[in-house]
């Protein structure tokens, strides 16, 4: 068991992680943290299985899934070893800098008064403490806590299936009989990736997507948010662990029907249409808000990151669901038409739709398709 969650550890963190300082190497922008490159390492991890499991499910009829994990497992770790390659050239490079000591920012209480250092500092280390106790309590929850839901039947059996049999989206996940290949759902292939990982880890898929994902996609969604939040408040960073408190009391208390996304979050993390609301959706709105940074004081900075991070994630809508696809080519053409009337550029708005090119393809193949 130990050795299956190292190599868990390994595909899910180490890799996307390494990948991303590959990608970092082509956009250095300043002020870029260790949650950005692995958040877009992740992104593009989970891209490349992609093209992969689709080559794989419609041009190869025996043991597809097999031949689906060798070769994305050779794929994953080119990018994450020429990733490694080039941060130990970077850290080689890099002349050794004289410490500068910034001055700390004046931070006014609500009556005008300056706040000094214990006080703020105090007020800090309480807000991240509390946010700390709801997370942990969510991660307990969710891992010790099982939910009846009818979607388990097809979503976590078809994971099962490749794991065991070897084959994708060919065998009915109520019965296990032989079936033609479902068209319907071939191209959300994230339930696959869920298999991937359990097949290289040797967990049972159950285990992984009920038990052991929550413990990485909780984690990673609120990543995203406290990416959101550092470009919210650059230089209130009390306001960090106050904003993610929000979220986070907002993520426990929002399950006012079967259908909100903070119900999926904590009930089925490790559903497309989960990830689709908790992961896909923000990391969107974090894309169009550094594109928005990215015009404004520093005119041109992180704009690479910006328009990665939006394209990246719209092919990810659709490998967590169909519908997902539509959802974000329309909240990445609203977001962009918006900048571009802001910022009076109308290029951002005529690149946010060719962004939306690979979600246009996706839902014309799945029209055709089905």
């Amino acid at each position: 068991m130990l050795i299956s969650a190292l190599i868990l550890i390994f595909m899910i963190v180490i890799l996307p992680l390494e990948t991303g300082r590959l990608l970092a190497c082509f956009d250095r922008t300043p002020g870029r943290d260790t949650g950005m490159v692995f958040l877009a390492g992740f992104l593009f991890q989970i891209v490349l299985f992609f093209p992969v499991a689709l080559g794989c499910m419609f041009f190869i009829r025996q043991d597809n899934f097999a031949v689906c994990t060798k070769i994305y497992l050779i794929l994953s770790l080119i990018p994450a070893v020429a990733g490694t390659i080039c941060r130990v050239k970077e850290l080689k490079e890099r002349k050794p800098e004289a410490p500068e000591k910034a001055a700390k920012p004046e931070v006014y209480s609500n009556t005008g008064e300056v706040k000094n250092g214990k006080f703020r500092d105090a007020e800090k280390m309480i807000l991240w403490g509390a946010f700390l106790v709801i997370f942990a309590f969510q991660l307990y929850k969710a891992v010790t806590t099982a939910f009846i839901d009818g979607d388990n039947t097809f979503y976590v059996t078809q994971s099962l299936i490749a794991q065991q049999q070897g084959v994708m989206f060919t065998n009915l996940p109520y019965t296990g009989g032989p079936t033609s290949l479902d068209m319907r759902h071939a191209l959300a292939v994230l339930p696959l990736w869920f298999a991937y990982l359990a097949k290289i880890s040797g967990i049972h898929a159950t285990v992984l997507c009920k038990t052991v994902m929550p413990l990485f996609l909780i984690p990673l969604t609120y990543l995203v948010f406290f990416e959101i939040a550092k470009i919210l408040y650059p230089e209130e960073k009390n306001n960090i662990p106050f904003f993610l408190c929000i979220v986070a009391i907002f993520e426990m208390f929002g399950s006012v029907s079967i259908y909100t996304a903070e119900r999926f979050f904590l009930t089925r993390t490790w559903q497309g249409k989960a990830m689709l609301g908790s992961v896909v959706i923000p990391v969107i709105i974090l894309g169009l808000l550094l594109l928005a940074k990215s015009y404004g004081e520093k005119e041109g900075t992180g704009v690479k990151t910006a328009w990665y991070l939006i394209v990246s994630t719209g092919i990810f809508s659709g490998i967590c669901t169909s519908l997902g696809a539509a959802y974000s080519a329309g909240l990445v053409a609203t977001g962009c038409f918006i900048l571009a009337i802001c910022k009076k550029k109308p290029g951002i708005f005529v690149t946010g739709l060719l962004a939306c090119i690979p979600q246009v393809l996706y839902m014309a193949a799945y029209v055709l398709l089905k």
